[in-house]
């Protein structure tokens, strides 16, 4: 009976931490960032997930979009870090005191760097990591099909939304192949490397897929070109086009540098 008290008390307890948590991040309207635009207007330089998700939600509301947009974002998160935290406090037999501190070291990032209410991918796929972390830990500790099919599922998600999280599809076939030769569980290392390789093919094809609806491409986001550019653009004066010979070339930077002079972007003023 004690015992049972106990567990009512701290659920009650955790329960009270995560409806601070919503009370105080909902009552926040939607931050706009400098990407955002990029997200809504489906640029060529942005992946699927998160275009594809504000499409819908435009689809789903007529008006305040981004503001249920938020509210969602928010909701997922304070979903993920409760389902991965009371993994963790299962697992390993946390207090009361470890489990909110645990849930506190999750919830932090949403009222600063990433917060839910950013109308930007990071915003989704912070709650996606956490569910792909949480589903491969139970890969890792239950060796079973289920948690691998949730695994390569959130993983296939969260990469369509930030695709530098491809890292983690390494991190399972190297867990697949140490299964195999350290722990000759053929079976279970054979089920985490077929179905991550998969996922990971799955992955390229729908973000191949989606380029060649919006963008008349089937071809990848394009990222490191795009930040190797951006910096010379940024810094580049109208006088550094006389060094230049190519027609084509010049055009090109001459209307980079209009474009950035009227958003107000450069770092230099630019002479005439």
């Amino acid at each position: 009976m004690i015992d049972m008290f106990s567990k009512i008390t701290k659920d009650k307890g955790i329960f009270f931490v995560f409806l601070l948590a919503i009370v105080f991040l909902l009552n926040n309207d939607p931050i706009f960032s400098p990407d955002t635009g990029s997200y809504e207007n489906n640029s060529i330089l942005r992946i699927g997930m998160y275009p594809l998700i504000i499409t819908f939600f435009k689809f789903l509301f007529k008006e305040n979009v981004f503001k249920y947009l938020a509210i969602f974002q928010t909701l997922f998160s304070l979903g993920a870090i409760y389902f991965l935290t009371n993994f963790l406090r299962t697992f390993f037999n946390l207090n009361f005191y470890l489990h909110v501190a645990l849930v506190g070291i999750f919830l932090f990032p949403l009222a600063t760097h990433v917060s839910a209410f950013n109308i930007i991918s990071e915003s989704i796929a912070y709650p996606l990591f956490l569910l792909a972390s949480l589903s491969f830990f139970k890969v890792l500790a239950y060796k079973d099909t289920k948690n691998t099919i949730l695994f390569v599922t959130f993983l296939f998600l969260l990469c369509f939304t930030r695709q530098q999280f491809v890292f983690f599809y390494v991190v399972a076939f190297i867990y697949a192949i140490y299964m195999m030769i350290f722990e000759k569980n053929v079976k279970i290392s054979s089920k985490v490397f077929l179905a991550s390789a998969l996922s990971l093919c799955s992955f390229f094809i729908a973000e191949k897929s989606y380029h060649k609806i919006y963008h008349g491409h089937f071809a990848g986001t394009p990222f490191a070109g795009t930040q190797f550019l951006m910096r010379p653009l940024f810094l580049i004066s109208s006088s550094a086009l006389k060094s230049i010979e190519d027609p084509q070339q010049k055009q090109f930077l001459l209307e980079a540098i209009e474009e950035f002079k009227k958003n107000d972007i450069t770092s230099l003023d630019q002479p005439a």
